[in-house]
């Protein structure tokens, strides 16, 4: 899904929130901006609306964090 694309630069630390990343379309995505080259049908008919795509994107974020964080722990043991 195209969560996957906006939580990329979070997960490899080059930035951190999706929509600190200049190359992404995550911020017209949310409703923060519109550049006119998102297509909103995708988003719409999976959301209601750009909140509700950047909760599940934030929840996403915590979730593979954790994740991460639970892997890199076990490691040490």
């Amino acid at each position: 899904m195209i969560y996957y694309i906006h939580l990329n630069p979070v997960l490899a630390k080059l930035v951190e929130k999706p929509e600190d990343w200049e190359y992404s379309n995550y911020k017209d995505w949310i409703g923060v901006s519109s550049y006119g080259l998102t297509d909103y049908k995708l988003r719409d008919q999976y959301f209601s609306s750009g909140s509700e795509y950047k909760l599940l994107v934030e929840e996403a974020i915590a979730d593979k964090l954790m994740q991460k964080e639970m892997a890199e722990s076990d490691l040490e043991y």
